[in-house]
């Protein structure tokens, strides 16, 4: 039967494999982001959750994207004084 039916498959699965790839990056991150928020807010923790929209995770990636690339660059300087704020300079 595999191969002629999707029945074995998941639902959620079988939706993955046919939907865009930005769709369920945004999807996936808009409730990470949700319950991650309010993990860290129900326990208390200062804390602040950011969503680049159109670009997939992982995205920071050289020093000379993270000088072109206004979104790289962004990113690594929230991670920059995240560090700073945390564990000083």
């Amino acid at each position: 039967m595999r191969g002629r039916t999707t029945r074995w498959l998941p639902t959620a699965i079988w939706q993955t494999t046919r939907t865009p790839d930005e769709r369920v990056r945004a999807d996936l991150d808009a409730v990470l982001a949700a319950a991650s928020a309010g993990a860290l807010a129900a326990a208390g923790v200062d804390h602040e959750v950011r969503v680049f929209d159109g670009v997939g995770h992982a995205f920071v990636t050289t020093a000379d994207a993270i000088a072109r690339d206004p979104v790289q660059g962004e990113a690594w300087g929230l991670l920059r004084a995240f560090l700073r704020r945390t564990i000083g300079s």
